[in-house]
């Protein structure tokens, strides 16, 4: 799925708000996913628990989980690129890895990276509306440099950006437990969280 066709669904499940607060509303969301998303790693790199092995049987493996959690970052990108006006795209960002460096320590480096981008996101979101509006070069750099590193995590751990679109489409949009369907955002639909195992968006 390439990027324009992902934002174009991303757009029609999106809660309307203000332009600041719609700018505020991705800044905070982009934060909390790659929070939830760290949450994995530190299963993996710090607990040393099997990046495949779920804790419990039904449970998502730790790679199923951070998979989840970047797709959902690609969410927050996608309002994010709509409200500065700019288009969305990945922007180079470099990612120094020491010499030997294991797929879990690189996992780690990607991670604290991304975290220091939410880090520069969050100083935007203490900015005054008018501030935070007149930013949008800055914040759609930094959405940007995000997405390039969701990118290159979503590989290391074997799969693609692609898939990441492919996957939170599905969650959202237009897979059979869809938490909108086509017919976009509802608050009613947004309650009922069909994706997780509420009732689905079809119910009466």
């Amino acid at each position: 799925m390439d990027i324009k066709t992902y934002q174009q669904g991303a757009l029609q499940t999106e809660k309307s708000f203000e332009p600041a607060k719609r700018l505020r509303h991705a800044l905070i969301g982009a934060i909390t996913e790659i929070g939830e998303f760290a949450s994995q790693v530190k299963r993996v790199v710090i607990y040393g628990k099997n990046i495949d092995t779920p804790r419990k049987e039904g449970e998502a493996t730790p790679r199923q989980g951070m998979f989840e959690e970047l797709a959902d970052s690609n969410w927050y990108t996608a309002i994010a690129f709509a409200a500065t006006g700019h288009e969305m795209r990945p922007v180079m960002y470099a990612v120094v890895f020491a010499e030997g460096a294991t797929e879990e320590d690189r996992l780690a480096t990607l991670t604290y990276t991304m975290a220091s981008i939410t880090g520069k996101l969050a100083d935007l979101a203490l900015l005054s509306d008018d501030e935070l509006l007149a930013s949008d070069e800055n914040t759609s750099k930094l959405f940007g440099q995000l997405l390039y590193l969701v990118k290159m995590t979503a590989e290391l751990l074997g799969g693609s950006l692609d898939q990441l679109f492919i996957d939170n489409n599905q969650k959202l949009l237009s897979g059979k437990t869809a938490r909108y369907g086509a017919n976009g955002y509802t608050d009613q639909a947004a309650e009922a969280r069909a994706d997780k195992d509420g009732a689905a968006h079809t119910a009466s």
